[in-house]
């Protein structure tokens, strides 16, 4: 018995013109070559080789098509007119206030210095000055305030001991009042005021004492908050620190303050009262480095399309050649085109 020949079946398939466009014209050739149909020897069937489908969850990439400037950057990465010429010549700038009085003798730099607050910088000297001299008699007013208040019963006082001065009354209190608190006491009157005195003289020391553990407190948060600084020449990790200005801030100062008073380092102690602020500041530092970054290499023209059969991944991709376009690309440049944008090659 002779085998029955099995019949194969051919299939027309369908062809994609918009293959052959352009630049792909030659890839799309090479793969309907390689594409041809192939024979299932058990069915019969004719199957043809796809093309794998795009993985889920990828973005699609922003195109740039054409020269790069401000009318086809992405929004995210664009620039207003000028910064960037301001933001490249900030350091520069940064650097000549300091350098350009440099070499100024003393004399010079004084006549300099009042020429400026005489003048250009007038506003601003007087608002800084008023500053200081707010803070320096801000313990003088607080005991007026006191003063205001305890006056009206000195008043009286005198009234009643008909004393002329502050120490004619503070001598006919002590006549009408030791005798009494020193028999209280078991002392002898002159007893009684020698031990006054000497108490005095104890809170006294105390409170000097006192004051000059804050004022030692004061230099060593001051010597870690110019470290923190840095100089000019080599600035340290946080140049723009102001001391003062952290302990004065409204939100954070009190907690700032409450942490050195409690012998934490300056540092320590800004870091954990300005971890909100620290944090929002280098989200915004690190977002402005990569916008700047992104749109130098848009200009420059380094970004360049992913090649075949790489994984698709968001972010920008700059076509500057009507050699790397697609039919999808040319289609896309027309709507854009339609809707305003300007595009040229």
């Amino acid at each position: 018995m002779l085998k029955s020949e099995k019949t194969q079946k051919y299939v027309l398939l369908p062809t994609v013109l918009t293959l052959f466009d352009g630049a792909a014209a030659g890839a799309a050739s090479t793969g309907a070559a390689t594409s041809t149909g192939t024979t299932d020897g058990s069915t019969g069937q004719s199957t043809v080789g796809t093309a794998p489908k795009a993985g889920k969850g990828t973005d699609k990439p922003k195109v740039i098509y054409g020269k790069v400037d401000d009318t086809n950057v992405p929004a995210s990465v664009q620039t207003t007119p000028g910064q960037k010429q301001k933001e490249g010549q900030k350091d520069k700038q940064d650097a000549d206030i300091g350098s350009q009085y440099a070499n100024l003798s003393p004399e010079e730099k004084e006549k300099t210095y009042y020429k400026l607050v005489r003048g250009e910088f007038k506003d601003l000297f007087a608002a800084h000055t008023q500053k200081i001299i707010d803070e320096r008699f801000k313990q003088t007013k607080i005991l007026e305030s006191r003063l205001n208040e305890v006056q009206p019963v000195i008043d009286l006082l005198m009234t009643r001991y008909g004393a002329k001065s502050i120490a004619d009354l503070n001598a006919k209190l002590e006549d009408e009042v030791l005798p009494d608190l020193a028999e209280q006491a078991g002392m002898s009157p002159e007893a009684y005021k020698r031990q006054l005195q000497l108490e005095n003289e104890n809170k006294k020391l105390r409170a000097e004492k006192e004051m000059e553990a804050i004022n030692q407190k004061v230099a060593q948060w001051q010597q870690e908050a110019a470290i923190m600084r840095g100089t000019p020449e080599k600035p340290g990790k946080y140049p723009d620190f102001d001391l003062r200005a952290a302990a004065e801030h409204p939100k954070y100062g009190p907690k700032f303050l409450k942490l050195l008073e409690s012998g934490i380092e300056v540092e320590a102690a800004y870091l954990a009262a300005f971890h909100e602020e620290l944090i929002g500041k280098a989200q915004a530092e690190t977002a402005k480095r990569a916008e700047s970054a992104t749109l130098e290499a848009i200009r420059a023209g380094t970004m360049r399309p992913p090649e075949v059969g790489a994984k698709p991944s968001s972010g920008v991709i700059h076509k500057s050649s009507v050699i790397q376009l697609t039919a999808e690309d040319r289609r896309e440049i027309a709507e854009r085109v339609k809707r305003g944008e300007k595009i040229r090659f």
